[in-house]
């Protein structure tokens, strides 16, 4: 993937036809930040295409709490998703380890139960090791993201809060996360 461009959405060009291969797909994404929010769209875009982006809405106010180690996201109103995703990142003091504990939960889930709260909770888990827990105390970083992905768009919004100095953040994620992510 090659960035070309990360100024005015309205400045950006497409790679013209003649440089292109049968295979190529050239994808426009768009993002927006605001504090700890940002919210995500990207399709596949060709000459012609309509040029119009909309970013999903935001998620409503969330709150973070940490209790016993286990991670709690609270959340008043979710944009149009196909699926919620909290996550826990750390890494290791020498950047040598990475832990990422992840739940996930449909929008057909989500509309049944009415759920607002999501919990990651590996506390009591049979055969999950001590050292696969994320010290919540340390270094680390939450995230919340409600994602879409539909034939031909992708979205997402998401509020992440990072605690400690941590050096993690969602756009370092190791190649093999980060496609699990999308």
């Amino acid at each position: 993937m090659f960035r070309l461009h990360g100024g005015d959405p309205a400045a950006a060009k497409l790679a013209p036809d003649g440089v292109l291969v049968a295979t190529d797909v050239q994808t426009a994404s768009l993002s927006a930040r605001d504090g700890a929010a940002s919210r995500f769209v990207s399709r596949p875009l060709q000459a012609g295409d309509p040029t119009t982006f909309t970013l999903p809405d935001p998620i409503g106010p969330v709150a973070f709490v940490v209790v016993c180690n286990e991670l709690t996201a609270t959340w008043s109103t979710l944009p149009a998703h196909d699926l919620l995703d909290l996550t826990l990142i750390a890494t290791s003091s020498d950047l040598a380890r990475f832990w990422v504990h992840d739940l996930e939960l449909s929008e057909r889930y989500l509309a049944t139960t009415g759920a607002t709260s999501a919990t990651i909770e590996t506390a009591d888990l049979p055969g999950f090791r001590v050292d696969w827990q994320i010290d919540t105390t340390g270094e680390h970083r939450r995230v919340l993201s409600a994602v879409r992905t539909g034939a031909s768009e992708s979205a997402s919004s998401t509020v992440a809060e990072a605690q400690g100095a941590t050096r993690v953040t969602t756009h370092q994620l190791p190649a093999q996360l980060e496609r699990l992510r999308q």
